[in-house]
This record gives C-alpha cells, structure tokens and sequence, in this order.
C-alpha cells in the first residue's frame, strides 16, 4: 500500500508542476500576447547612425545643396556642423527643428529557430538598466576573442572582414562627385586621378573609365590588372571655411 509520505511527496511534485506551467504561461502570455510577438521602438540615440539614426536635425548646404543629417546632441546654436559632401562648415543658428528618431520593429521570436549571426542588428535590454532597450550589432559570438587592431576588427586571432553584400548596404558616402547644385563648390571635387596618364575622366555623373565598359573576345571578361596598372582615384577632402576651401582632416 502507498504510505501516506508518498502521497504528500506526489501532490508537492503536482503542486510544484503545475505552479512551474502556470509560471511559463503567464511569461508567454505577456512576451507574445500583451507586450506583442512585435514590438514597434523609436530609436533614442545616434550611436547606430548611420545605419539607425535617433534625434537629429536636417540641413540643405548653403555651398552644395546637398541635405544631410546630424544628431540632435550636435546641432546646438552657436556649434558648427560639416557638409559630408563639399565639407563646408557652417554656424547652427536657432530654432532647430529636431525630428524623432526612426521607428523599427522588433522582432520577439526572430532566434527562436536559429542562433545570431555576426554583423546582425539586435535589441537587448541593458544590464544597468533592465527597462532599457539598446539597438547594437553583433560582432563576437559565443566563445569567441574579439580584439580591435588599427580600427580592425579580429575575432580569434583572424581578421574579420564583411561580405561585399553588407559592406555595400552599410557604405557611407565619403563624397557625391554627381551632387549638382550651383553653390560655390558644386564643380569642385575632392577626387583627383592619381597618375598624370591617367584615363580616368570626369562628367555630369561622376567620373568614368573606358576600362569599365571593355571586355575580352567572346565577351569574357579581361584579367585584372596587376597591382602597378591599376589606374586609381584618390580622395582628397576639403573643407569650406569663411568662404574659402581648406585642407580637410
């Protein structure tokens, strides 16, 4: 016959069970069904930026006419801003405008089905402040060294690059040589062609190169050039100050 011992030790066993189950409904119940399997944020900082931009103001360069974006931790009155295009600097006079910042959705069970994968962009509560979300993107993965070099990233020991696919979608324009506008540096460009022979040649839309449009018999494409042919475009910055250009950092 069963004691009465085994009988209490089966009901606590219940009891605690269904106290467990009862536990990971409620916490389903809330993730998914009252905080939503999606959940729309506004981002409140820059520290994403480009990629996600939080407060910021926007300005149309006197010089160039080109719009661009700055956090609203930048442009107070009295500070100055930089036009990532034509690098003219001007003065931030008030009022400013400052627009939210973009809004996203977040995606609650987005890992359930798989693990992370370096370079995504993830939410996560901050460890000093539980109520707080932070928007980052994942470079180290579990089990892994993550030391930067000279500005680069390695992850064991091994330099971690990003496939052209990402590099592409996270690229910033350093320039817009095919920007127009009738500003004081509209036809100044901070491209030059390297060599004295070069074949490079600029126009309305940027600059082009005869090498672009050529390839091989029967359409195949011609064999890269070597390391010492190879006809290159060098960047130099410049900055707009009082009305006349200057050397840029």
């Amino acid at each position: 016959m069963t004691s009465t011992r085994d009988k209490i030790r089966r009901r606590l066993r219940k009891a605690i069970e269904s106290t467990a189950m009862l536990l990971v409904a409620w916490m389903i119940c809330r993730t998914w069904f009252v905080e939503g399997l999606v959940v729309p944020l506004s981002v409140p900082s820059g520290s994403m930026a480009e990629t996600l931009l939080g407060p910021h103001c926007r300005f149309a360069c006197a010089n160039c006419g080109q719009v661009f974006a700055c956090g609203a931790d930048v442009p107070a009155p009295g500070a100055w801003r930089v036009c990532p295009c034509c690098g003219s600097v001007e003065e931030n006079t008030s009022p400013l405008s400052v627009l939210p910042g973009d809004r996203v959705l977040l995606a609650r069970p987005a890992f359930f089905r798989r693990s992370l994968r370096r370079w995504e962009i993830v939410a996560f509560r901050e460890p000093d402040r539980p109520s707080r979300l932070t928007v980052k993107r994942v470079v180290g993965l579990p089990g892994e060294s993550v030391e930067i070099r000279d500005g680069d990233v390695y992850i064991n020991g091994q330099i971690a690059r990003k496939p052209l696919d990402l590099q592409q979608e996270m690229a910033v324009p350093v320039d817009q040589a095919s920007a127009g506008g009738s500003g004081r540096g509209a036809v100044e460009s901070a491209w030059r062609p390297l060599a004295a022979e070069s074949r490079w040649t600029a126009s309305d839309k940027g600059f082009v190169h005869p090498q672009a449009a050529l390839s091989g018999e029967h359409g195949n494409p011609k064999a890269p050039l070597s390391a010492d042919r190879v006809d290159w475009l060098a960047y130099h910055p410049r900055r707009w100050v009082n009305g006349s250009p200057a050397p840029g950092p």
